[in-house]
């Protein structure tokens, strides 16, 4: 399997000179991958739209490459050689319903053992005490180790139990969940992804004298956020509550999390 290392700018080369999906499919690489990269280097991707449009002739505005000394400089790809799965490369459905079987063959292990409060993970009880006692006038303790969660205080208790429900399930598949400085974050294959529980919003529009202004008023509906890629990933309410999608969120964060352990590697300048 041949190896290219590609420049930030060549990379930005390669990155608008096709489409994603295809450039997944000749190097040894996902569009998961490709889109985490992208956002490691600070390279726009091309908008929706952008290929159709140029296929057609229509107008279309390619954004300009910048330089910058901050972001990482080089990425080594595989190109892909006849003898690799094409699968692989295609979609990330193959990953994610092999890691949903593998998680509910753990989580159905896990049926027979009751937890006992030895065996509470210290991560939930020290976030629950945090959130339970914030509001005291003598609450002297640093949220820097717990789980983060920004919701109401009526959608808090349901928001803790998510937590622990997720933090729990995390721990019957192998991996953890750590605080660290104020964030929080999931820990797989040794990759640390940052998340939080909030409360999503609705932007009210209202009078203020003569002026239109607006604000945010939180809307019951509670979402999981995952802060590396951009635009940042969410799960949210839906018909379906998050407390029955946990399953598919860690398979989902365990292809991020392979992806950026695995299948790509990114050289510090």
């Amino acid at each position: 399997m041949a190896k290219t290392i590609f420049s930030r700018k060549e990379f930005y080369d390669l990155v608008w000179s096709e489409p994603l999906a295809a450039i997944s499919r000749k190097y040894y690489i996902s569009y998961t991958c490709l889109r985490e990269v992208c956002n490691e280097m600070a390279i726009i991707i091309p908008p929706n739209g952008y290929w159709s449009k140029l296929k057609f002739g229509k107008s279309v505005t390619k954004d300009i490459f910048r330089e910058s000394t901050t972001e990482k400089q080089e990425i080594s790809l595989w190109l892909r050689t006849d003898e690799d799965s094409e699968e692989y490369f295609s979609k990330d459905t193959t990953a994610l319903n092999k890691n949903k079987a593998e998680i509910s063959k753990k989580l159905k292990s896990e049926d027979a053992k009751k937890i006992s409060p030895r065996n509470v993970d210290p991560l939930i009880t020290i976030t629950k005490e945090y959130y339970n006692h914030k509001d005291s006038k003598n609450w002297n303790y640093k949220r820097g180790n717990t789980f983060v969660i920004n919701v109401s205080k009526n959608l808090l208790p349901r928001a803790l139990r998510l937590m622990e429900q997720f933090i729990t399930m995390m721990n019957a598949c192998g991996h953890s969940v750590i605080g660290n400085a104020g964030n929080s974050f999931a820990v797989i294959l040794g990759e640390e992804l940052q998340i939080s529980i909030a409360e999503k919003s609705n932007r009210i529009n209202y009078q203020d004298g003569s002026r239109l202004n607006s604000r945010f008023d939180y809307n019951g509906r509670l979402c999981i956020k995952y802060y590396y890629m951009y635009p940042q990933r969410e799960w949210a309410d839906s018909t379906i509550l998050l407390e029955d999608k946990l399953l598919d969120i860690i398979a989902k964060l365990e292809v991020i999390a392979d992806c950026k352990s695995c299948r790509v590697r990114l050289i510090p300048r």
